[in-house]
């Protein structure tokens, strides 16, 4: 009988540690369970804002295209319209120069010819200085390389040494830029007057 109420108390014990095992192993599940609904919704949340991102990602990128071309065009519309505004200004000069050679050839006038091209000429770079474009004064200038090109160099007593004494073709700058130098020869002391002036100043 003491034997039996001993299993029975074992019993009992045991089972009340179970139950409570069992009682812990729920509120776990029920943690477990209410963390997973959490981060499901939080998964989702994330899911979402990314295919927000990703839809205004694919808007920018498709504005940026479009002011890529916008701008393209824009600036070849400028080019083409500064091209357009030069060709203007020339066409009077193209008609002048038409004229010139029509009247020269029906009075076979050499002096009338020459007198309309001189005028031409001189419309011309009234066009080009309008645009900006100016020519480079060498002669007499001391030589420097970011507006002269040297052809050549001779030796003289009359300029001072690397000075421009001549120039082969003209050079230009337009708005302040180089767009051609000038092609010149340049002076140097003559060969007895450097030895005699390295012989004073030794």
């Amino acid at each position: 009988m003491k034997g039996r109420k001993r299993l029975l108390m074992k019993a009992l014990k045991k089972g009340k540690s179970l139950m409570g095992e069992l009682t812990e192993l729920s509120v776990t599940e029920k943690d477990v369970s209410a963390d997973t609904k959490e981060l499901n919704e939080k998964i989702k949340s994330l899911e979402e804002e990314n295919k927000i991102l990703k839809e205004k990602n694919l808007r920018l990128y498709a504005d940026y295209e479009n002011l890529k071309k916008r701008v393209s065009k824009e600036k070849g519309d400028i080019i083409s319209y500064a091209n357009e505004r030069i060709i203007m200004e020339l066409l009077p000069v193209i008609d002048n120069f038409e004229r010139a050679i029509s009247t020269s050839n029906e009075h076979n006038d050499f002096n009338g010819l020459l007198e309309g091209v001189k005028l031409n000429f001189q419309s011309f770079l009234k066009i080009v200085e309008k645009f900006g474009v100016t020519e480079i004064d060498v002669c007499g200038k001391a030589f420097d390389p970011n507006f002269h090109e040297a052809m050549n160099v001779i030796e003289t007593a009359e300029y001072e040494p690397n000075m421009v004494v001549s120039q082969f073709q003209k050079g230009y700058t337009m708005n302040g830029k180089l767009i051609r130098p000038a092609l010149v020869v340049v002076s140097k002391l003559p060969t007895e007057e450097k030895r005699e002036k390295n012989e004073t100043d030794s």
